[in-house]
């Protein structure tokens, strides 16, 4: 019960997240994030869970750039809800692979990071409503 409690609670809180950004009253706390302490304590959070299901999950960092600005919590949330994701649709690979690479833009140098399972997939009719708020 306490488990459900703390998912429900976590859900909840999400969901206000999510409004506050959708209303743009979120406000960010932008400072200098270690990319490889921040990926560490992740893989470290979810450890138990990957160790309890028997499954796999690979760190690759390939980038260069050490240090970003970013909100800290804001990046652990979204990367962990990724993770979360995968998790639900890992399928028989048994195995998450969570990426850090860098990319290029007009403005700069910009930190990409990728959360990839090997499960069924997204059907391509379903494909454009992946970025719909709280489509399942």
């Amino acid at each position: 019960m306490l488990k459900e409690g703390k998912r429900l609670s976590d859900m909840v809180d999400q969901i206000m997240e999510f409004s506050g950004i959708q209303s743009g009253q979120r406000i960010y706390n932008f400072s200098d994030v270690d990319i490889e302490n921040l990926m560490n304590n992740i893989l470290k959070e979810f450890k138990p869970i990957f160790f309890e299901h028997s499954l796999t999950l690979e760190y690759i960092n390939m980038a260069k750039l050490n240090v970003i600005r970013a909100d800290q919590n804001a990046l652990v949330v979204a990367i962990s809800n990724l993770i979360q994701n995968a998790l639900k649709f890992v399928g028989n690979s048994q195995k998450i692979v969570l990426r850090v690479d860098e990319t290029s833009f007009k403005s700069g140098l910009a930190l990409r990071i990728q959360v990839q399972d090997y499960g069924i997939g997204i059907p391509k009719d379903e494909q454009k409503d992946v970025f719909k708020p709280f489509y399942r």
